[in-house]
Parts: C-alpha cells; structure tokens; sequence
C-alpha cells in the first residue's frame, strides 16, 4: 500500500475547510452547514489532485433536493465544484 502524503486531511477535516466556504463563493444559496451533506473517505481526482467529494442536499416539502457537490484537496488548499451549465470544475476562492 503506498503511504498517504503528509498533511493529508481527513474527509471529516476536509469538511470543516469546506464549511470555511461562503455560500457566495460556492454559488449555493445558504452556508455549507444548513445542509444535509454526504462524503466518505473515497478520493476523486481532479485536475490531477487527490479530493474528498462532498454531496450537499436539502429535504423540501418532503423531498430531498440536491444543491450540489463540492470536492476539498486532500492537501486542504483547493475547493472545487461542477458547472452545472458547462459540467467543468471550477476552483472556488474564499
């Protein structure tokens, strides 16, 4: 088994950098923590850089409601997010 990198985050660290986000720089409508979010421990590459993937989602009138999946580097320092118009990662800034 190779050895994870140093400084590597752990997903429930990730989340915090994540929460760390403004919902404007995130292009959502509320903060990270006024939704229900999923993620696990499984790394997503991107732009060739190891990210924890986080599903942000809502419940509605009784259904849930996706708002969106955000991916944190592992290293801590980029924040990314799909495009929904041209399905490309964009890096958010704080």
């Amino acid at each position: 088994p190779t050895q994870a990198p140093v400084g590597k985050l752990t997903a429930k660290e990730a989340y915090e950098v994540l929460c760390a986000y403004g919902k404007d720089s995130l292009r959502i409508a509320k903060e990270v923590k006024e939704y229900d979010v999923e993620y696990d421990e499984e790394l997503t590459l991107i732009n060739g850089v190891d990210c924890y993937r986080f599903n942000l989602s809502e419940v509605s009138n009784g259904k849930v409601r996706n708002r969106g999946e955000f991916y944190i580097s592992v290293d801590g320092t980029k924040c990314y997010y799909i495009d929904s118009d041209t399905n490309e990662f964009i890096q958010a800034e704080k």
